[in-house]
């Protein structure tokens, strides 16, 4: 599994990381594995607003259907419309496979 240094990992494995004032979320390699063939993604739309600790979104896969918890809240800012395509989730869920939304969070409280 691959682990970033730039990146924050939550208990339920999402990861954040910070470019500025915009946290960048995804799923971590780990819940990906265990999620296996994901056939649905419920993400929000710019403009919502999302609080730490609540579900932003789920993953539908052949095995089940997840939350997406957030990490931080704030408002999304934008969404990653590259998850449309499905083999983007898996082999580059760290690069442009992520979910984006502007975040109150301060990198000490992450």
């Amino acid at each position: 599994m691959n682990f970033p240094a730039e990146l924050k990992y939550s208990k339920s494995h999402e990861w954040v990381r910070m470019d500025g004032e915009i946290a960048v979320v995804g799923i971590s390699d780990f819940a990906q594995d265990a999620l296996g063939d994901v056939v649905f993604i419920n993400l929000p739309t710019e403009g919502d607003a999302v609080t730490a600790g609540e579900s932003f979104g789920d993953v539908e896969s052949v095995k089940a259907v997840s939350d997406i918890i957030s990490p931080v809240s704030g408002t999304i800012c934008a969404v990653n419309e590259a998850l449309a395509d499905r083999s983007l989730r898996r082999v580059d869920h760290q690069g442009r496979g992520h979910r984006r939304h502007r975040g109150a969070a301060r990198r000490g409280g992450l």
